[in-house]
C-alpha cells in the first residue's frame, strides 16, 4: 500500500482518509470509496485484511444480513400498503361498517375482556399506545379477536416541531393501513386539532373517520382548532359519517349536522368508567 495513503480497517472496505479521497494506490474510487476498477470477486488487500469488493448488481437483501438488522422504522408495514404519491404518506381504504361498541387499546390487552364486538381505539395517552409501535406483531395476536379498529392516535399538537407531528400522522396512518392489509377492518382516525396539508394525506373520501374528542374541546383555543378541524374534514374527505369517541358538548359538531352526516358517538375510557360506576358527569 502506498505509504502516503491513510485508510481505516472498519467496513467491507478501506475508506480512504488522505485529502485526496479519489485515489486508492493509484486506484480510481467511486464516491462510496469502493474501487471502481474492480472486476467481481477481486479483493482489495491491507495490512493482512481482505475486503470484499461491493458487486454493483448485487440485490440489496443479499448485500445485508438479515440476522444483524432490525426492522425499527417498521417497513415490513410499507409491503403491501399503497403511499401517497405527493407526500409518501400511507394510504387507508374506506370503511362503511359502523362499530357496534369500542374499546380503549390498554383494557383490550386486558386478557379479562371478553367483549370482542368492540373495535380497538387508540385514544389514550402515548404512552401507553406506545406499546403497540415498540411490539406490533404481539400486540396483533392479542387484538386480532376483535370486530377491528381505529387507526392509532399519536399526539399531533400545535407546540410539536412541523417534523414531529407528520411521523406521528405517518404513524397514526401506516398503523392503520397495516391492519387493512391484514384483513381488518380499520377505520381512519384524524387528529382534528392541528392540521397541515400532509395530516389529511391518506385519509380515504366517503368513508367513516373516527375523532377523538376526549380532553380536546374543554379549553376554548383547543377548541377553536377543533371545530376548524371538524369543518376541514367535512369539506374535503366528505365522510359517510364520523365515528366520535367522547361527547357532543360545546357545540363543536354543529357544522357537520348542518351537513346531514351521521355522527355515532362512543364513550371515552374516562366516561366509560363513570358510567360503570353509576356516577353523573
Amino acid at each position: 500500500m502506498c505509504s502516503a495513503m491513510k485508510t481505516s480497517c472498519r467496513g467491507p472496505f478501506p475508506i480512504p482518509l488522505s485529502s485526496d479521497p479519489y485515489l486508492f494506490d493509484g486506484v480510481a474510487l467511486d464516491d462510496r470509496g469502493i474501487p471502481a476498477v474492480l472486476s467481481m470477486g477481486d479483493t482489495v488487500s491491507h495490512d493482512c485484511y481482505h475486503y470484499q469488493c461491493e458487486i454493483p448488481d448485487m440485490p440489496l437483501e443479499a448485500k445485508i444480513p438479515t440476522k444483524a438488522c432490525k426492522d425499527v422504522f417498521h417497513a415490513f408495514m410499507t409491503r403491501a400498503t399503497e403511499l401517497d404519491a405527493e407526500t409518501g404518506m400511507p394510504v387507508m381504504r374506506r370503511e362503511l361498517a359502523v362499530p357496534n361498541g369500542v374499546i380503549a387499546f390498554s383494557d383490550a390487552m386486558n386478557n379479562a375482556n371478553r367483549d370482542f364486538g368492540c373495535y380497538v381505539h387508540f385514544y389514550e395517552h402515548d404512552d401507553h399506545i406506545e406499546r403497540f409501535w415498540n411490539s406490533p406483531r404481539r400486540c396483533m395476536a392479542r387484538l386480532g379477536k376483535y370486530a377491528g379498529f381505529i387507526s392509532p392516535d399519536y399526539s399531533i399538537t400545535p407546540d410539536m416541531p412541523k417534523p414531529q407531528r407528520a411521523y406521528n400522522a405517518y404513524r397514526n396512518m401506516l398503523v392503520g393501513a397495516w391492519q387493512q392489509t391484514l384483513g381488518y377492518k380499520a377505520i381512519c382516525n384524524v387528529r382534528c386539532s392541528y392540521f397541515d396539508d400532509s395530516m389529511l394525506a391518506g385519509a380515504p373520501k366517503n368513508g367513516l373517520i373516527a375523532i377523538g374528542a376526549v380532553g380536546c374541546i374543554k379549553n376554548r383555543n383547543n377548541r377553536h382548532r377543533f371545530e376548524g378541524g371538524i369543518i376541514r374534514i367535512v369539506d374535503e374527505l366528505e365522510p359517510s359519517g364520523l365515528v366520535i369517541v367522547g361527547t357532543d358538548a360545546y357545540g363543536v359538531f354543529e357544522y357537520p349536522k348542518r351537513k346531514g352526516i351521521p355522527l355515532y358517538f362512543y364513550p371515552g375510557r374516562t366516561q366509560k368508567r363513570f358510567e360503570e360506576l353509576g356516577y353523573e358527569q
